[in-house]
């Protein structure tokens, strides 16, 4: 499968979410389900980004006890490790703290709104690009499975990206045009950095991309858990966070026994 459609794939489904959005009208306890549903989605693409990532340094340990000059490799990897985590984690945390600041914990006035709605979405676009560098990276060295499966899990939980984004505007609901431009905000991050992770694709950066990946993917599934839980909606919570975590894991399954 070419780095297109797996971009397609990965980047789609967050415009598809936006028309959801504009059609839908879910309740507190729908949101709070979809919310975590991605968290859920989010969690199984942590657990399988860092499963790769640990296999590839214990594989390094293992030659070094094997007297294989390995340990510039492993030094090297674990500092791309930590950079990566790093940078994604509290790159968007930095983000959020000092430009999105307070204003999701209030009820918004409509300009005020619109402007949380879109630094949100810009903070899902800073997250998506991630997506897209770890894919395009995958894809150039031609790991198909592991390509599939981060196309296949950042675009069922860009989905949903749609109603986290929008939640502060609640009257009026937004527009066709506010939907449109917050969509192109979140999901084109998608196939620009599928296509920079394509062209430059660097096997020493490998670590870092996938890290920085892993280290946006658990930042926001932190994020979704906590806003799903501020609607006070316990047992759609944990019902979305379980149901997101095994339907990734399934969907990991199923590549597996089909490679």
């Amino acid at each position: 499968m070419t780095l297109f459609y797996l971009a397609l794939i990965a980047g789609g489904p967050v415009f598809a979410g936006f028309i959801v959005v504009y059609y839908s009208d879910v309740t507190d306890k729908t949101r709070s389900f979809l919310m975590t549903f991605s968290a859920g989605i989010l969690a199984g693409l942590f657990v399988e980004i860092g499963g790769r990532l640990t296999g590839e340094l214990r594989g390094l340990a293992f030659l070094m006890t094997m007297d294989y000059p390995a340990w510039w490799d492993l030094v090297w990897r674990l500092v791309m490790l930590a950079a990566g985590l790093s940078a994604g984690f509290l790159g968007l945390a930095f983000f959020k703290n000092n430009l999105i600041g307070k204003e999701k914990d209030e009820l918004l006035p409509s300009k005020r709104a619109r402007r949380a709605a879109l630094l949100w979405a810009a903070a899902a676009g800073l997250h998506n690009l991630s997506g897209g560098l770890a894919l395009g990276t995958e894809s150039f060295w031609k790991e198909r499975a592991f390509s599939l499966f981060l196309a296949l899990g950042f675009g069922l939980q860009g989905l949903f990206q749609g109603f986290n984004i929008t939640a502060p505007i609640v009257n009026p609901r937004p527009g066709a045009r506010l939907s449109a431009g917050l969509a192109l905000v979140a999901g084109l991050p998608v196939f620009l950095g599928a296509g920079l992770g394509g062209l430059f694709a660097w096997k020493i950066l490998e670590t870092f991309i996938l890290s920085l990946a892993a280290g946006t993917v658990l930042f926001a599934a932190c994020e979704l858990i906590y806003a799903g839980r501020r609607l006070r909606r316990k047992t759609a919570v944990d019902a979305g966070l379980l149901a997101g975590f095994l339907i990734i894991m399934t969907i990991n399954l199923a590549i597996m026994v089909g490679e």
